[in-house]
């Protein structure tokens, strides 16, 4: 009589980021050397609902820790509220019954607070046995001290706003390029460091737009041009009527930014354009910065906290996120890091860095 393989399955969830194939990598290949069978979920929850799934043996997972985006494909569904016709309607018990019929021991979900929430509800709610890594360029999981996939995309921003300093002291303009984060300005802070901007506007800290027009001013006399690193989202209540949206908002009540008419970047140029008659030029750097490799440090964890989410499903541990303390892999409760919790930038740091800036 032969003993049935244990399964485990993992996904991938939200808008893609570079670290996602290495904790895969590092997930799937301690559970073959364990014995175990493995499978990938397709397009993350849309992929549960579909039931379409694929082998991950040592072949298929062959040097993809080095690659950017997922094997696995991702969406933005949330089982919570799946559109049917006209409607939303939560699938989350659905869901489960689905992922049961899979005959999973272990299922290891990879995304943001976003599809961190969904597996939340999976385990409080029906018991299914997941565990969970904090992947997002944005960086803004709770739980924990970092995510995967900011580290790569914070060294491609600041390359691309370092490579835009000769161009604009040439032409004296003044650079607006809008950084993606949502409601955390993790990225555009680093990146923008990184990259040398002379001003950084990130949500969690609000400029008024006279404020802001006289710094510009003030570094436009001092060089002959100016780079402000803007994050896609602002609370800017003196222009928050001027973004123009196009695109509704997606199964987790989103704005879908990429779809805007009129982002950040090209209000604020417009601004200073009327109000102190500088020639300014919005960039937006868009989903570039979300691809490619990832970086050394972000391989380095993922392989980690694929390990160690897989290590927390042979001991028979869920519900937990596997986050990143101390510089090493440390299992926390979901509860910490989903619901719609947002970790923001500290004041502290924040100021530390700005008092930096020209």
């Amino acid at each position: 009589m032969s003993i049935r393989k244990k399964r485990l399955a993992i996904l991938t969830g939200g808008g893609p980021a570079p670290g996602f194939n290495a904790v895969i990598y590092g997930a799937a290949k301690a559970a073959l050397d364990a014995g175990w069978e493995v499978l990938g979920i397709r397009d993350g929850w849309k992929g549960v609902l579909d039931g379409r799934t694929m082998e991950l043996d040592y072949t298929a997972i062959e040097g993809i820790q080095i690659r950017g985006g997922t094997i696995l494909g991702t969406s933005r569904t949330n089982l919570a509220k799946v559109k049917v016709g006209k409607q939303t309607v939560d699938k989350i018990a659905e869901g489960a019954g689905l992922i049961r019929e899979m005959g999973l021991d272990a299922l290891i979900a990879n995304g943001g607070e976003d599809t961190i929430s969904v597996a939340e509800r999976l385990w409080q709610e029906h018991q299914i046995p997941v565990i969970c890594t904090p992947k997002t360029i944005d960086g803004d999981v709770c739980g924990t001290e970092r995510t995967y996939g900011l580290d790569t995309a914070a060294n491609w921003v600041g390359r691309a706003i370092a490579g835009l300093h000769e161009d604009f002291a040439s032409t004296h303009y003044v650079a607006v390029v809008e950084v993606m984060g949502r409601k955390a300005g993790w990225l555009p802070l680093y990146g923008g460091i990184a990259g040398g901007a002379h001003m950084i506007l990130v949500p969690e800290f609000p400029r008024t737009i006279e404020d802001i027009c006289q710094n510009v001013a003030r570094i436009y006399k001092q060089f002959g041009y100016c780079i402000i690193a803007v994050a896609e989202e602002l609370n800017m209540d003196d222009l928050a009527g001027h973004i123009s949206e196009s695109g509704g908002a997606d199964n987790f009540g989103h704005a879908q930014i990429a779809l805007r008419e009129k982002g950040w970047a090209k209000v604020i140029a417009d601004e200073i354009v009327e109000r102190i008659k500088l020639g300014a030029r919005p960039v937006v750097l868009g989903h570039a910065q979300r691809g490619g490799p990832p970086s050394a440090f972000d391989v380095a964890m993922c392989l980690q906290l694929g390990q160690t989410a897989f290590t927390s499903a042979l001991h028979g541990v869920f519900g937990k996120l596997i986050s990143w303390q101390g510089e090493k892999p440390v299992p926390v409760d979901l509860a910490l890091a989903g619901g719609g919790k947002t970790r923001q930038v500290p004041r502290e740091l924040y100021e530390a860095l700005i008092a930096t800036l020209p």
